[in-house]
């Protein structure tokens, strides 16, 4: 398996935490988090590529996407939630992988929150380089 979770996740954290010192961050599911701001960074699927493997089956690169959650409070919450997207927006795309959805997730039971969510996908081989489909 081509696992490259934990450099994305630092490659993500790094980007955020120089321009918004004050988020709280995880690489963990958290749909409930108690410090605001507040951003996840999960990977959701690490599939091998299929049109590189070889005869043997081994996995020559790896199709990897990476879900982002941004939580936000206050009167500015739909601003700074979308100021630190853009953040790791630039970062990811620097880096190689491409922004597959950007999307506002309404949170019904909490109208206080705010609730961005974007999905990054790359192909990646077993060398760590990024490349966009």
């Amino acid at each position: 398996m081509i696992d490259v979770q934990a450099e994305l996740y630092t490659i993500g954290r790094e980007a955020i935490l120089t321009e918004h010192s004050n988020v709280t961050m995880s690489s963990t599911v958290t749909l409930k988090p108690s410090d605001f701001p507040f951003v996840s960074i999960v990977e959701e699927d690490n599939a091998v590529y299929k049109r590189t493997s070889d005869s043997a089956r081994i996995e020559n690169h790896a199709e990897v996407m990476i879900e982002v959650n941004v939580y936000t409070t206050g009167n500015s919450k739909q601003q700074d939630a979308r100021s630190i997207m853009a953040t790791l927006d630039k970062k990811y795309g620097d880096i190689g992988l491409q922004r597959m959805m950007l999307s506002p997730v309404p949170n019904y039971n909490d109208t206080t929150i705010y609730r961005l969510i974007a999905r990054y996908r790359g192909i990646i081989s077993t060398k760590k380089e990024i490349y966009r489909r």
